[in-house]
Parts: structure tokens; C-alpha cells; sequence
């Protein structure tokens, strides 16, 4: 009796583990992210007025799709995103910066910029056809992109000057903290330099841009 007891407990452990192989096969528990290879590379300069058209590989041979909003005729730094969806059903995703540029000899062109003593961004400065210019971010990028906080954190002007190599400056736009105003703005060369203040605050710093060679 023990022994037949014995046997048909034995049975009954085989046939759960033999259902439970059942429900297990064909499972994968590993996915391979499609992998995503923008053409020309993480980030592209373009010319304002030139062509740019998105296109990137995946490494599954995956469909990718792109979300677009690059305006060439608007100087800007524009983020293109890619996504993929490998057989699994899971989406991986790429980001390419595309710089819209425009450069001339005396203030518009494309600018590694620094808090002095810290680090900063990417910041353009674009003539507005009157003589003025615009500048994509007064504070050097520094909390844009050198602290990671984003686009809020950047103070843009929209009309900035130079009258022989002294720089200056209409207000930056609102940050979360308020406006940020520049003193004592020097060209040298393809070097600027400014101190920036928060408006009504007195904190400030000192910014440095050079000019890069696109």
C-alpha cells in the first residue's frame, strides 16, 4: 500500500512538472533592443537655408520611425527622435541633435559656452536682419545642459549688440528664478565674454563663449 502511495505521488509531481514545461516553452525571457543609428551621427549642423533630411538604421533591420520638427529656415538646436519596435514589442529609442546655424564675421555663429570655472552648452547667436542679433541663452547653458535642468532653465534674448567689440544685451527671459540681465560684454577675437545677473536678485557669474569651427 505505501509502496503504490509512493508511486502515485511520484506521478502526480510529473505531471506538474510536465504542465508546468508546457506553459513555459516558447517563452523568451531575454529581448534584444533594436539598436538605432542616426545618419551623420549623434548631432548634425546645418546651414540655415540648406537641406537636412532624417534618416537612421536599426540593427534588427527594424521599420524607423522619426518625429521631425527641424525648421531649417529658424536657427535653433532641435532634438529628432527615432524609435524602433523589435518582435518582442519593445521600442527602444535615439535622439539627434540637429543645430540650425548661421555664421557671419562679427557675432552669429555657434558657441561652446561655460559658466567660467564650471561648464555649460551648445549656444547660438543669429542675426535678426536689423542689425541686432538673438542669443539662445545669456547663462552660457550652463543649466540648460551643463546641470541637465532643461529649456526652462535657459534665458534667451531676443535683441543683443555690438558697437566695436563692447557687447550688450536686452533682458534674458524669465528662468523659474526670473530674468537674467549681461555687463561688461567684450568680443575678442572669436571669444566672448559677459557677466550675467538674476534681475532684482544680485547673483551672477561670469560666461565665456568661443566660437566654434563648423
Amino acid at each position: 500500500m505505501k509502496k503504490l502511495l509512493y508511486l502515485s505521488m511520484l506521478a502526480i509531481i510529473a505531471l506538474f512538472s510536465s504542465c508546468d514545461d508546457l506553459a513555459t516553452e516558447d517563452i523568451s525571457r531575454i529581448t534584444e533592443y533594436a539598436v538605432i543609428t542616426p545618419e551623420g551621427g549623434d548631432i548634425v549642423y546645418v546651414e540655415k537655408g540648406s537641406s537636412y533630411t532624417p534618416a537612421a538604421t536599426s540593427s534588427g533591420g527594424e521599420e524607423v520611425r522619426i518625429k521631425n520638427d527641424v525648421d531649417v529656415d529658424q536657427p535653433s538646436i532641435y532634438s529628432v527622435v527615432f524609435t524602433a519596435t523589435n518582435a518582442d514589442g519593445f521600442d527602444a529609442s535615439k535622439i539627434q541633435t540637429v543645430v540650425v546655424y548661421e555664421e557671419d564675421d562679427v557675432l552669429a555663429g555657434v558657441y561652446d559656452a561655460i559658466r567660467v570655472g564650471k561648464n555649460g552648452g551648445l549656444v547660438l547667436i543669429y542675426s535678426n536682419g536689423d542689425g541686432t542679433y538673438s542669443c539662445t541663452d545669456l547663462i552660457g547653458a550652463y543649466y540648460e545642459y551643463g546641470k541637465g535642468y532643461g529649456s526652462r532653465y535657459s534665458s534667451p534674448s531676443s535683441k543683443m549688440e555690438i558697437t566695436g567689440s563692447v557687447i550688450t544685451s536686452d533682458p534674458g527671459a524669465a528662468t523659474p528664478w526670473g530674468p537674467w540681465g549681461i555687463s561688461n560684454g567684450v568680443k575678442t577675437g572669436d571669444v566672448l565674454t559677459w557677466r550675467v545677473e538674476l534681475i532684482g536678485d544680485g547673483f551672477g557669474f561670469n560666461v565665456q563663449l568661443t566660437k566654434k569651427s563648423i
